[in-house]
C-alpha cells in the first residue's frame, strides 16, 4: 500500500529499509525521543517482518521523498475494539528536518486514520522537553488536547523524563480545517 502526499510517499516497509532504521537509531539526536527497538540490521528486519503480518493492528510506512530517498517512520499501533491508534513518526535524515516534511507526515496519516481507518482516536506520549515534537503540533494548529502527564516515562540522557499524553478525536480533525469534513463518508 502507498499513500501519496504533498510532500512524501508512505510506503509498505521493506526488508531492506532495515539498514536505514539502525543508522538512524544510533544516532543520539534522532533516538532520544524515540521509545524504538532494533539495534542490529537483523532485528530491524524481525521488527518489519512482524508489522508487514500484523497488518490489522499495526499500520507502519516508510516515509520517502517524492524523488524516492526514504527519510523516515511513521505509524499506528491499532486498538480496533475501542478504535484508538497510537500515533508515531520520526525523519531520520537530518537534513529534510525543520522543511515541512514531519508536517505534511501528520497531516496525511491523522488523514488516513480518521477516514480511511475509521479510527475515533489517535494519541501519542511525547517528551516533556522534545520541542520538535511541541513545535509540530502547533503549526498544526493545536487541534487535540493534553490528556495528561506520564511522569518519569522516558529513560534519556542518563535520566528520567516525564511524557505528554496528547490526543485528538476525529471531530476535533476534522473541524480543524472545513476541507477535512467534505472528504468523509459522514
Amino acid at each position: 500500500m502507498e499513500i501519496e502526499s504533498k510532500k512524501v510517499n508512505l510506503r509498505a516497509m521493506r526488508l531492506d529499509d532495515a539498514g536505514h532504521f539502525v543508522s538512524w537509531l544510533k544516532d543520539p539526536d534522532i533516538s532520544r525521543f524515540i521509545n524504538a527497538h532494533g539495534e542490529s540490521v537483523e532485528a530491524q528486519r524481525e521488527l518489519i517482518a512482524q508489522a508487514l503480518n500484523h497488518h490489522d493492528t499495526s499500520k507502519i510506512f516508510s516515509v520517502e521523498t517524492k524523488d524516492g530517498a526514504l527519510i523516515g517512520k511513521t505509524g499506528f499501533f491499532i486498538d480496533k475494539k475501542n478504535s484508538n491508534a497510537e500515533f508515531f513518526i520520526f525523519i531520520g535524515e537530518k537534513k529534510f528536518w525543520r522543511g515541512g516534511y514531519g508536517y505534511d507526515v501528520c497531516k496525511t496519516m491523522w488523514d488516513y486514520g480518521f477516514k480511511a481507518l475509521g479510527l475515533h482516536r489517535i494519541y501519542s506520549d511525547i517528551a516533556e522537553d522534545n520541542v520538535p515534537i511541541k513545535n509540530l503540533w502547533k503549526k498544526l494548529g493545536n487541534p487535540g488536547k493534553i490528556e495528561g502527564k506520564k511522569r518519569e516515562h522516558f529513560f534519556y540522557d542518563g535520566a528520567f523524563h516525564d511524557a505528554i499524553h496528547i490526543a485528538i478525536l476525529r471531530d476535533e480533525w476534522l473541524k480543524s480545517a472545513p476541507e477535512r469534513k467534505k472528504h468523509t463518508s459522514e
